[in-house]
Order: C-alpha cells, then structure tokens, then sequence
C-alpha cells in the first residue's frame, strides 16, 4: 500500500467507482454481444449497480458513481438523453442530502471533482472510428494520460494543501496499473462464476504479483514522492487551479491550445517540486524532538538519513514519528535504529513502515526469551515487505556519513519497568550524549557522568520512569558548550546553572531543537 500511495495510485486499491465504471461497461458490453437493446442493458446495469452499493458498504466513492450512473440511465431512459454534468450534480447532492457530514469528506472532493475534470473536457477527446490498431493504441495511451492530467489538476489544489505531497508518477502508473488492475477485475469476476470449473486463480496470482513488482520497482527512489507545500509551489498550485477553473468554465475558441498552455504550466509545478525536494533532502539535519513519552532523534548527512527511537513504544507512536519527519521533509528513512523492546513493537514498526518507506529496521541483540519473540515477530511481519531486518549490539558503532552512533547502555523487558538508555552521536564537530531520564540515579550515574565529561552536547531526554522527586544536576564540566533538558526529573542547581551560563554554555528547555552543526 506505501508503493501505491507512493505513486499517487491509492485509488486503483480502494474500493471505489472507478472499479464499478469498470465492472458497469463489461456487463454492457456482454449485453451487447447477447444483442440486449440498450434500454434492457441499462435496466440490467442498474439493478446490478445497485447490488454492488450495498455489497460494499455504501461507500462514499461508490455511492458517488452509482448515483451518477443511474441518473445517466435515468435520463436517457426518459428523454432519450444523457448528460454526464447534471448526473454529477444530483449525485453529490444526494449524498449530501442523505449525510450532510460528508461535506467535510476530503475523498468525496476529491472524487467528485477528479470526476468534474473528465467529464467538463471529454469534449476535447475526439473520438474517431476510422483508426487503425496501433493508432487506436495510441489513442488510448493518450486518452487515459489525458483523464490522469485533467482529474489530477482537478484535485491539485486539495492535495497541496490537505495532503502536501504528490507523485510526479501519477499519470503514467495510472495508465500502467488501471489496465492490469481491469484485467485482475475481470478475472475475480469469472472466478465467483467459474471458480471451481476452470483454474482462474492461477492467472490470478501473476497478476497481482506483477503489480506488487512494477508499483515496488517505481516507487523505489525518493524523487518519486515529492512534497508540494512549500509556499511557493502553494501558491503556483493555486493559480493553477484558478487557470485551469477558468479553462473548463469558459467557452474558448483555442481549448486545445490552452490545455497545452495548462500541461506546461503543470509540468512547471511538478519540476519546480522535485527540484525544492532534491534540494531539501541534501540538506544535513541533526534533531532532537521528544513529546513528554517519546524521545527521537534524527540525522540526516549526505541524503542519508538515520532515526534513532529511544521512547516509549505506543500504538500511536508510529503516525507521531511520521509527522515529525514530513515537518522537516524527510521522505524515507535509511537506518531506523530501536534502542530497546517493548511489547508494543511489532505493531509500531509494522505501522511506521506502512507509512513511511524505511529500508532497514535495526534493533539490539535480544537477550530474553521475550525480546527474541518479538524480534521475530517482528522479521516474520516484515519478510514480504523491502524493509530488512537487522540487530546490533551495545558499543556497535555504526556510521551514518559524517556521524557515528553508538548504543552506550540499555535495559532488558524484564530487568526493570525503568528502561533507562545512553547513547552518543560524534562526528569530528560534535559529541553528542542522550541520557534517558534515571541515568544519573546511583546505579548507572558513575558511567554517566564519564561519558559527560568527554562531550559537548547533552539530552537529558525524557524518556524512562517519573520519579516523584526530581534530580539536580551538580556537576559541572568546562567541555560541555549546549545542555537540553526534556526530562522532567532532572534540573540544574542554581549554582550550576549560573556557572554554565557564564562560560557561555547553551542551556535549552524545547521539545524539538536542531543541534549540531
């Protein structure tokens, strides 16, 4: 699902009208061949389109289609006519009319005006009889290039500002995946009638395997999935969409000319995106950011990108993860390294990699019989995905371009309900130590206070156990030259406090803060 919402393809997989548009035309067509007139082929279509509304749930996407359709049926059953805009029109006032809360559905928008974009400018398609086959070939490959272009601008401005972010595949992974997904459509379909007499299912299979492939092989690289709500694209999007309102509301004499004047405009956007996005992810980032539970840090040099979760594991703590990195634009995650095991892992990872793409997941060497059934628990959910699986130990350092990363100390599921941790980030600039909360309590504080004395950056994270009493930091070292403290059991005493102030110490409060250089 991450490829396909990768290649701004989601709704090829989603339940919606575009598969009942499909399965609607093949039963017209059979009908057809059976020579059924048209009025008895409409009458057949509706009943089953019906059928399908309420097998699937009454969706708003294909409740959409299926009230536009029978409206289409409806009028040319009764004048003879059809018209494709007034069907759109009493659709979405229906489904307004019966759940007027689905005014603030960002998917029925979405459909309705991808659907307002083809329909306004199917005029500018002409369709011709007289074409040979590698012409009609052609034809088609334009055609659907064509409706990918006109329902993308259609919803430009809601994807920017809802979404921010967008494939610049979106149009040829369309065409590529619509026409595999109709084929796996049609033959699911033969499979509920003909299922036991002939083998469908081994036709199947290919078919979605080969989908998996092709949508994992263009989703691969980090250019594909660009972010579009930097203030300048917002701004080119919204007068594109002014442009392209006015394209399909004005009678113009020169339509084909615009659209191309439109193309190029989009085409603009787009290369403006994937160039800010190309810039962006060579910028070197160094970040601490915790969430009162949670502790994270990310490290991001040479476009490789490192996120270290030393904080408690929730079921939530996953879509947290994601909105920290898309903040700071970081579409993928290189190297996610766990500091330690918790029950609530597997389903954190399984969630984080389903909505960021993440090529390895790197955790400690597990020591109890519990941390390694989550460590495999968590290789068997994540065999079929790209996401490898790796492990590691303390004082394993591991090298991220210019930074190193190091595991100083952690706590095992079972030794203690206090998972205290220490870690440290150095690179030629930099000595960077993270202390949980608890690392400076009498067992652990002696190799705390050695690991302070040789560094120049300190998180006091706020991670581990909420003691009812807090610490006061009393040591000072002339090394250190910036002090975060997010833990709300540790504080400097006054006198230290003042002495780091006068040696021109930094001493910082903030959830999130970029450090380093």
């Amino acid at each position: 699902a991450l490829d396909f919402k990768r290649l701004g393809i989601t709704h090829i997989l989603a339940l919606s009208g575009q598969h009942l548009t499909i399965l609607s035309l093949a039963i017209q067509k059979l009908l057809s061949i059976f020579k059924v007139n048209k009025k008895p082929r409409l009458i057949i279509t509706s009943i089953f389109i019906v059928l399908y509304v309420a097998l699937t749930g009454f969706s708003v996407s294909v409740v959409r289609a299926g009230i536009m359709v029978l409206i289409y049926s409806a009028l040319f059953l009764l004048r003879q006519t059809s018209d494709s805009l007034t069907s759109l029109a009493i659709s979405l006032m229906a489904i307004l009319a019966v759940t007027p809360y689905a005014v603030y559905d960002v998917a029925l928008w979405l459909s309705v005006l991808a659907t307002f974009g083809i329909v306004a400018t199917a005029e500018v398609i002409e369709k011709r009889n007289d074409l040979s086959a590698i012409k009609k070939l052609l034809y088609y490959v334009g055609a659907s290039i064509f409706v990918t272009f006109v329902s993308t601008s259609g919803t430009l401005a809601i994807t920017a500002y809802v979404f921010g972010a967008t494939s610049i595949l979106a149009a040829p992974a369309t065409l590529i995946f619509s026409v595999i997904c109709e084929l796996i459509i049609y033959v699911g379909s033969f499979m509920l009638i003909l299922g036991r007499l002939l083998p469908f299912g081994k036709l199947l299979k290919p078919l979605c395997d080969l989908v998996c492939y092709l949508a994992g092989i263009m989703a691969e690289p980090d250019i594909v999935y660009v972010q579009i709500d930097y203030t300048l694209i917002k701004i080119l999007i919204l007068l594109y969409t002014v442009a392209f309102a006015v394209f399909l509301t004005v009678n113009l004499n020169r339509k084909k000319q615009a659209l191309g004047l439109l193309a190029s405009m989009f085409a603009g956007i787009m290369i403006t995106a994937t160039v800010a996005n190309l810039i962006s992810s060579n910028e070197d980032i160094l970040l601490y950011s915790n969430d009162n539970k949670n502790d994270m840090i990310v490290i991001r040099d040479n476009a490789d990108t490192m996120f270290i979760s030393c904080g408690t594991y929730s079921n939530s703590k996953a879509y947290d993860d994601v909105a920290l990195l898309e903040e700071y634009r970081i579409q993928s995650i290189d190297n996610y390294y766990i500091t330690h095991y918790s029950k609530s892992l597997p389903d954190n990872i399984t969630k984080l990699t389903s909505l960021i793409k993440v090529d390895k997941v790197c955790m400690p060497t597990p020591e109890t019989d519990e941390e390694i059934y989550i460590a495999d628990t968590i290789k068997h959910l994540l065999k079929k995905s790209r996401t490898e699986v790796g492990f590691y130990s303390i004082n394993d350092i591991v090298q991220n371009g210019r930074y190193s990363f190091t595991l100083l100390y952690t706590t095992a599921m079972d030794e203690s309900s206090d998972h205290k941790c220490a870690l440290k980030i150095e690179s030629d600039e930099d000595k960077i130590l993270y202390l949980s909360s608890g690392m400076l309590y009498p067992d652990t504080k002696l190799m705390a206070l050695k690991q302070m004395s040789d560094s120049s950056t300190i998180i006091f994270g706020c991670h581990g156990k909420k003691y009812s009493n807090p610490t006061y930091i009393t040591a000072y070292f002339p090394n250190i030259h910036e002090i975060i403290i997010s833990s709300l059991n540790l504080d400097l005493d006054i006198e230290r406090f003042e002495r780091y102030l006068e040696s021109g110490t930094e001493i910082h409060y903030e959830d999130t803060l970029v450090i380093g250089n």
